[in-house]
């Protein structure tokens, strides 16, 4: 994954497997996103609002917020 600050939280040990795993699968989606045939149509404030492809975006979301309130 290229997200530089992020791979140096990874370095110091800052974070778990299962909150990388989190962050990675975010990322993985939001890239695949960013690909998709459907361009312009996937980034408008109506598609944002009621578009599964947003809705899998905030659960995966919000199962990475979990996994970051947990302390270990």
């Amino acid at each position: 994954m290229k997200l530089p600050i992020f791979d140096q939280v990874v370095g110091a040990k800052l974070v778990n497997e299962a909150q990388i795993s989190a962050v990675e699968a975010i990322h993985h989606y939001l890239s695949h996103l960013s690909q998709n045939k459907k361009g312009n149509q996937l980034w408008t404030k109506e598609a944002m609002k009621t578009s599964p492809i947003w809705q899998r975006l905030r659960l995966l979301g919000k199962n990475a917020l979990l996994l970051f309130e947990q302390s270990d």
